[in-house]
């Protein structure tokens, strides 16, 4: 393991791509840094809990088709990390996720929800 000093917003996706799996925070999701992670083809184990703010993650790796990657328990969670730390599941886990990424960032699917609900808002 390597804790870092802070760095800078333009320099934070090339810490990402140095490291093995990002360790989704337990509580308060980490919804932004999860989906750099994903753009950087970062493996992501998460433990969503019972708030919204918890869920974040879980709901980017669902839409992914990753649930296996999704924690019901602590120790679940720590057997996943600790699976990803094994270069062969790393190396399948981040093809998973270049591979699936773009299921986020191309699909039109919730922008055209929000317009149809917008629309039926207003009118």
């Amino acid at each position: 393991m390597v804790i870092t000093p802070q760095v800078q917003p333009d320099k934070f996706p090339s810490l990402l791509s140095c490291g093995d799996v990002y360790l989704d925070s337990i509580g308060w999701s980490g919804g932004n840094t999860t989906l750099e992670a994903v753009t950087c083809g970062l493996p992501v184990v998460t433990l969503p809990t019972g708030l919204m703010r918890g869920r974040h993650s879980a709901a980017i790796l669902r839409r992914m088709g990753l649930e296996k990657f999704i924690a019901a328990t602590v120790d679940e969670y720590v057997a996943l990390a600790d699976r990803l730390a094994d270069l062969h599941e790393h190396t399948a886990a981040a093809a998973l996720i270049v591979e699936r990424r773009e299921r986020l960032f191309r699909d039109l699917d919730a922008v055209r929800g929000l317009e149809d609900f917008l629309q039926r808002a207003v009118l």
